[in-house]
């Protein structure tokens, strides 16, 4: 089901490339910052993960008032509910409490295996990927949200295969992952979805097939195990 919009008027001119505000409202200018990011945090997984989140922050601020979920809440707020939201706050938990690392990289291999699973596996759409105006930039916002379901899962395999550090992958951790997607779902998801009638991603949506819906809930759970496995499997190998 797709995302009811505010349609643009079909005389309304796309606005130029090369004029300031479209260069603002797009965030061009964000990934200029990385080096005084980098100055100021050392490390290049957590710049580029500020990064990332200040390009779909911006996306939001400026153009989510264009989706319907903005008549009930600010705009902004759809940068922070979704569970691809929740890695950044895995990562920056790696990042302070170097334990909770193999939680931080199930959840990014969740996120990335099962956003390309769904979009060039299944052919589902982003719910917000309609791109209803002519003042939005697809081609960079498809760019900056690949390289969310991308970047991160890549520093953190690197990090997991080169690191002399022993990461212990066990069941518990395979638990507690699940633990923090079930709990994104009950306490972020459903009252952001009663509130707004959002359901965020099409295959969660009322008239999808349940089914469907079913199997790939079974397939997330999935892919934490092996992603647990793969991750313990290295590990045992060092």
């Amino acid at each position: 089901m797709e995302p009811q919009i505010d349609t643009p008027n079909d005389s309304q001119q796309a606005p130029s490339k090369y004029s300031w505000n479209y260069i603002f409202e797009n965030g061009y200018y964000i990934p200029l910052f990385y080096p005084l990011v980098y100055w100021c945090i050392p490390d290049h997984l957590i710049a580029t993960t500020i990064i990332l989140k200040l390009l779909a922050t911006n996306y939001y601020i400026h153009f989510g008032k264009f989706y319907d979920y903005s008549t009930h809440c600010p705009s902004i707020t759809k940068a922070f509910v979704r569970l691809t939201d929740t890695g950044y706050l895995a990562t920056l938990m790696a990042y302070l409490y170097p334990s909770t690392f193999p939680v931080a990289f199930n959840i990014h291999f969740m996120l990335t295996i099962s956003f390309f699973f769904a979009t060039q596996v299944l052919g589902m759409k982003d719910m917000d990927g309609t791109y209803p105006s002519p003042t939005i930039d697809s081609t960079f916002a498809e760019t900056w949200m690949h390289a969310i379901h991308t970047l991160p899962f890549l520093f953190f395999s690197y990090q997991l295969i080169t690191s002399t550090k022993n990461e212990s992958f066990t069941f518990q951790t395979y638990y507690q992952t699940v633990a923090w997607v079930l709990a994104w779902f009950v306490f972020i998801y459903i009252p952001f979805r009663l509130i707004t009638g959002d359901c965020v991603y099409s295959i969660l949506a009322a008239d999808e097939n349940r089914w469907l819906q079913m199997a790939v809930v079974a397939l997330v759970f999935v892919v934490l195990f092996v992603s647990n496995w793969i991750g313990q499997t290295i590990t045992n190998r060092k």
